[in-house]
């Protein structure tokens, strides 16, 4: 694949999310808001000047709390966050399962968070 074809797609996904932005986050929250850039999205080359070009809000990244002592970038933040997120809401449930240390470890390690 040539960089300027990927440069392109990339270029047309973030116009679209800055629209769904400035369309739906009136509606969600009162101002003022925050932008939170997580994942490994947050670390495109360009992204955070695109965007405060384009929507005059305060930008910044995203790594969940809980997290910040464990991981040193957001490469995984928007999964962790989710994950959490599921677990604190209750839409996801989580079992040990028997006679595997590495998922009780991690298990445990989730179950510290709440």
């Amino acid at each position: 694949m040539k960089k300027r074809y990927l440069c392109e797609v990339l270029s047309a996904r973030a116009t679209e999310l800055i629209q769904l932005i400035q369309k739906e986050c009136p509606k969600l929250v009162s101002p003022p808001y925050t932008i939170v850039l997580g994942g490994g999205g947050g670390l495109l080359r360009g992204i955070w000047d695109r965007i405060e070009e384009e929507i005059d809000l305060p930008i910044r990244h995203g790594v969940p709390e809980q997290m910040k002592s464990v991981i040193e970038n957001s490469d995984f933040a928007t999964a962790i966050g989710l994950v959490l997120y599921g677990i604190e809401t209750r839409a996801i449930e989580y079992k040990e399962l028997p006679g595997s240390p590495l998922f009780t470890r991690v298990t445990r390690w989730v179950r510290d968070f709440f």
